[in-house]
């Protein structure tokens, strides 16, 4: 696993754990589960993870360099909050996707943006939620 962390907010899907539950402290770099500050980047070929409580973020990245999925299961709300309200709160990047189930809501105070390439090239659909 290529592991890209920039700063100690940032936290890298691993799936060393039970390989699907965003709560396990041990499907992340550094192990620790994610909190309202921390920068999420799910990019691990064939990573399925699933948030199945409460949950807050910073930002959400899913993909980029490998197909990667991100689902919220019923009855979970979650907010993700970036520094600014134009920066990314939630981006999904080639070939990967986010699935919202059933009853619940996540809310962004912040872009959403889905890309079709792979970076550094990403012309993308992008608009602002809250």
């Amino acid at each position: 696993m290529e592991c890209r962390l920039s700063s100690a907010s940032d936290k890298q899907w691993s799936g060393k754990g039970d390989a699907a539950s965003w709560e396990d402290k041990s499907n992340w770099s550094p192990a620790v589960a994610p909190t309202a500050s921390d920068d999420i980047i799910i990019d691990d070929e064939g990573a399925n993870a699933a948030i199945s409580k409460t949950f807050n973020a910073k930002s959400v990245t899913v993909g980029g360099r490998k197909t990667s999925s991100l689902t919220k299961v019923n009855f979970v709300y979650g907010t993700v909050i970036p520094a600014k309200n134009t920066d990314n709160a939630l981006h999904i990047r080639k070939n990967s996707s986010v699935t919202m189930q059933g009853v619940g809501a996540v809310t962004l105070k912040g872009a959403f943006k889905n890309s079709e390439e792979s970076p550094p090239d990403e012309p993308a659909f992008m608009f602002g939620a809250e």
